[in-house]
């Protein structure tokens, strides 16, 4: 079940994504996704990398901290289920988790319907934290919305720092920075990028 999958699993899934293609793609890791990119460019050769709005290699917990402290029964529900679910059941959660106050509702409510459950093992995993490694020679990108609540602009410069790159923000945009009002400037970055590899 992708409920139990451990971060080792979707990296293993990513890597064999990535050898199946004729050269060295460009990955883009979100959040999560951000992490099992890290993971994945400690062993695999890739074009480059792009980081957004991701899990520091450390693990995400200030965003854990901060949950449990400002909304404790949702921590201990989402705990005690082993689903991360119940904080984000309501507009207003997702809202307050993924975009910024001045997000239409309209996407608001769009996202939230189309949010599927995460592996909580895959949560738990983050934890362990790993040094930052990477093929050498592997250009990285690392991005991150300056209203982000989940990794705010402190945890993006320290994975840009881990990595010896600087990192890029955009205004107004909060987590979900490929949907946010804005998302058309950070794809657009992302492309001007991949295309200055080549």
């Amino acid at each position: 079940s992708a409920r139990f999958a451990t971060l080792s699993q979707y990296k293993a899934d990513l890597a064999s994504v990535v050898s199946s293609i004729d050269r060295p793609p460009v990955v883009v890791g979100h959040s999560m996704g951000g992490l099992i990119t890290q993971r994945l460019i400690a062993d695999t050769t890739v074009a480059g990398a792009v980081l957004l709005a991701s899990v520091n290699h450390r693990g995400p917990w200030g965003v854990t901290v901060s949950t449990a402290t400002q909304h404790p029964w949702l921590f201990a529900k989402s705990s005690a289920t082993l689903s991360l679910g119940p904080l984000v059941s309501t507009n207003e959660q997702v809202r307050d988790m993924f975009f910024t106050a001045d997000t239409p509702e309209e996407l608001v409510a769009w996202t939230g319907e189309r949010l599927m459950a995460e592996s909580y093992v895959a949560y738990l995993d983050m934890f362990l934290g790993a040094s930052p490694k990477k093929a050498s020679g592997v250009p990285i990108l690392v991005l991150g919305g300056e209203k982000d609540a989940i990794f705010p602009p402190s945890v993006v410069r320290k994975t840009a720092k881990a990595y010896g790159v600087e990192p890029e923000f955009f205004p107004g945009i909060g987590h979900d920075m490929m949907l946010d009002t804005g998302w058309e400037a950070v794809a657009t970055r992302i492309g001007e990028w991949v295309r200055g590899l080549h």
